[in-house]
């Protein structure tokens, strides 16, 4: 008998997967079916669950397919739709990296992304957001300014008839500002859902202006009621 032929490259993927993340792909050897063992998963090891992807080789490639789950304890699998999670790349650029909001004008200069909870008021949602960046594009500049290079971020409502961003005392929320590569909401963050003539806006930035390079930002909501429970 022959030799087994050798895997297909693995195509490029779509979210970027930081040195420091744990991730895993199967082999696309079989047009039929694809296997992955995953071996003493543990909850303390995924608190918040797996995200599973299943894709094909092929780009704009269509067809249907079964995703089966098998595990030694009891698990809870559901979908996670489009609408309930978004990951978005940036960047700071020269006109972009306005620092944080103790310089007010600068600090408005900052990519600006909108962020709206569809539903009626007063309901509100569980959110998760995170800002990341690349570690291997900021590691010279995190080494020659740690502090001004430290990230966070700001999610502020604002009014879209005259879509003004502004800082908000006791209203505007704020990350604490760090030298890592990722930062995010606390656990048990939850939004409001505003009226038809507001939106929230998440404001990533630098701790000092003028520190430039790429970011990702990724932004996921539960409405699922049980998850409130004990919440502030």
């Amino acid at each position: 008998p022959g030799r087994p032929l050798p895997p297909k490259p693995q195509p490029t993927r779509r979210l970027t997967i930081e040195r420091e993340e744990w991730a895993t792909m199967s082999y696309f050897e079989d047009e039929k079916v694809s296997c992955l063992l995953l071996k003493d998963v543990t909850a303390d090891f995924a608190r918040d669950g797996l995200i599973i992807t299943p894709m094909m080789d092929v780009k704009d490639a269509t067809c249907h397919y079964a995703l089966e789950f098998h595990a030694d304890l009891p698990i809870e699998v559901h979908e996670l739709e489009e609408s309930q999670m978004q990951s978005i790349a940036g960047r700071w650029g020269s006109k972009t990296a306005g620092g944080c909001h103790i310089n007010p004008e600068q600090w408005a200069k900052n990519p600006v992304y909108k962020f709206r909870l569809l539903g009626q008021r007063p309901d509100r949602a569980r959110v998760s957001v995170t800002l990341s960046r690349p570690a291997a594009d900021w590691k010279k500049q995190c080494v020659k300014d740690p502090v001004g290079s430290m990230i966070g971020f700001y999610i502020t409502p604002i009014d879209l008839r005259t879509k003004k961003l502004e800082y908000l005392p006791g209203v505007t929320f704020q990350t604490d500002f760090v030298p890592m590569n990722e930062v995010s909401t606390p656990p048990g963050f939850y939004l409001e859902v505003l009226d038809d003539t507001q939106s929230y806006a998440i404001v990533p930035c630098t701790y000092e202006p003028g520190k430039k390079g790429n970011f990702s930002l990724t932004a996921s909501v539960s409405s699922n009621d049980d998850d409130f429970n004990g919440a502030a």
